[in-house]
């Protein structure tokens, strides 16, 4: 094993130990003790010989049935990473149209409050007729246009975007 490998098993080692005391984890040990000693972590304090042994036996199952699933884990992590590094080109396409959705997504979120009135306004009268959606997809509509418009000229619109900014440094200021 390399070096760097080494330190790898080891650091996972620290992990699962620090992991074990947390204060997420440390709670329900007595729970497990409970299940595994067969009652009360009070009743067991003092076990004999054939009860540790049946204790040691189903903790040997508890740890077995975690290990499976995080075993499971790892396996699917690095099957999964080299399935992500063989299509590499393909799932960056894939995950620059989801972020772009995403992004939109997050837009319309962060517009929604300086857009308010005009939103406002029409969901007012959205509310009032028989179709819902239409509303919002003029709201959409109209800024579709305007987002695709500028994606068409957007050459156009970075050389006018500094000419604006050299021209008028307040709206640098303001903006």
């Amino acid at each position: 094993m390399t070096d760097a490998a080494a330190i790898g098993v080891l650091a996972a080692f620290a992990a699962g130990i620090v992991s074990f005391l947390s204060p997420c984890v440390l709670p329900i040990v007595p729970g497990y003790v409970s299940f595994v000693a067969g009652g009360s972590v009070q009743h067991h304090r003092h076990l004999h010989a054939e009860a540790r042994l049946a204790a040691v036996g189903m903790s040997a199952l508890f740890v077995a049935g975690f290990s499976a699933v995080f075993i499971a884990f790892g396996a699917s992590a690095s099957a999964l990473g080299q399935l992500l590094l063989r299509y590499r080109f393909e799932a960056n396409l894939v995950a620059g149209v989801i972020a772009a959705f995403v992004l939109g997504v997050a837009f319309a979120f962060g517009w929604t409050p300086r857009i308010g009135p005009v939103l406002g306004a029409i969901l007012a009268v959205s509310a009032a007729s028989t179709s819902a959606s239409d509303a919002g997809l003029q709201v959409a509509g109209g800024l579709v246009m305007v987002a695709l418009g500028i994606a068409m000229i957007t050459g156009r619109m970075t050389d006018f975007s500094l000419w604006l900014l050299e021209s008028f440094p307040a709206l640098g200021r303001i903006g």
